[in-house]
């Protein structure tokens, strides 16, 4: 399941055309690399937007250097695909952290634990998070936090849509889960993405490039548990329930 050099070579390059297409040449942007959880089985890959701050920052005049872009994609993967432990263990490790960055008052995490913990057998609940694959429809984001605005999007997004079908490729999950809403939208040609609009927490379900895909807002803000319920139903309604239960 490791990705490819011709994954690392398009993430490279994806990293040219953001420094390129940078007006602001010294402000920090961090780059995200897929992690995939030790205890990963293909049983859910899950798109989130983008990251609101992550671990190391470059700023456009670091990357027009393509020395420095190599460095960079070194060091991310290095950081993204270490040869022991779990990468995805940070994720209930600073589980109601008292200090620094906790991960529980995120509803992002906090729907995707309900959602994977809905079968408790099938999973390691005290370690939940090694069983997913965690990826970004933008690789490339502030350094600052938040979303990328409309103009780094543009400059990244062909690449980044070569970017997610790679992964896809390489991980071969059963069900692909984009907790983006509309954000999506502008991928779907490149990533043969079909589904049948739904009004609700869950916007649509159908097939990302051939697996099984839901489609739902982002979780901030929404009500959690009917968002647990939407996105297990759209699964079994897909035939691929994720909660042991029959389609």
């Amino acid at each position: 399941m490791a990705l490819s050099l011709v994954y690392e070579r398009t993430f490279e390059r994806t990293l040219e055309e953001v420094a390129l297409a940078a007006i602001d040449l010294d402000t920090p942007l961090v780059p995200f690399w897929p992690l995939r959880g030790a205890a990963y089985d293909g049983r859910l890959l899950v798109i989130g937007r983008s990251v609101n701050g992550w671990v190391e920052d470059w700023t456009p005049r670091q990357l027009r250097d393509e020395a420095v872009r190599r460095s960079a994609v070194a060091w991310m993967r290095a950081d993204a695909e270490p040869k022991d432990g779990c990468r995805m263990r940070w994720v209930t490790d600073l589980w109601g952290a008292r200090d620094g960055y906790s991960t529980s008052p995120s509803a992002f995490w906090r729907v995707l634990r309900r959602i994977i913990l809905s079968d408790p057998t099938a999973v390691d609940a005290e370690h939940w998070s090694s069983h997913l694959v965690w990826t970004n429809l933008y690789k490339v984001a502030p350094g600052a936090g938040w979303n990328p605005g409309a103009d780094l999007q543009r400059a990244q997004r062909q690449s980044a849509t070569e970017l997610l079908a790679l992964e896809i490729e390489a991980f071969a999950p059963q069900r692909v889960l984009a907790l983006t809403g509309g954000w999506i939208d502008p991928f779907a040609d490149g990533l043969r993405l079909t589904v049948t609009p739904r009004s609700g927490l869950v916007e649509g379900v159908g097939e990302l490039l051939g697996r099984p895909c839901v489609v739902a807002k982002h979780p901030m803000g929404k009500p959690e548990s009917p968002f647990v319920a939407e996105v297990l139903r759209g699964f079994a309604d897909l035939g691929v329930p994720i909660d042991g239960s029959d389609a």
